[in-house]
């Protein structure tokens, strides 16, 4: 599994750029870490998380989703955003 996670951050590291390279991991540990899919507002809360960083780092997961490294889904608008691993 940890060779399968390498694999995966080196692959998205040559398909984006850096930022969303190194985002892509971060939050790819999360998924693993819980196994399952995890809410945008648990790892970057928005009483706490600076509204460039939420910005940068949202743009970043669509490309990530975009290109097929994560599954984001979104019930209604302006609702709970999820993500699991593609």
């Amino acid at each position: 599994a940890a060779e399968a996670a390498e694999a995966a951050e080196a692959a998205e590291a040559k398909a984006f750029d850096v930022q969303t390279a190194q985002i892509g991991a971060v939050i790819r540990h999360f998924v693993e870490e819980k196994d399952g899919p995890v809410m945008l507002d648990d790892l970057m809360p928005p009483s706490c998380t600076e509204k460039i960083t939420a910005a940068r780092t949202f743009g970043c997961l669509l490309g990530l989703a975009t290109g097929g490294g994560l599954q984001v889904y979104q019930e209604l608008p302006y609702g709970p955003i999820s993500i699991a691993l593609a």
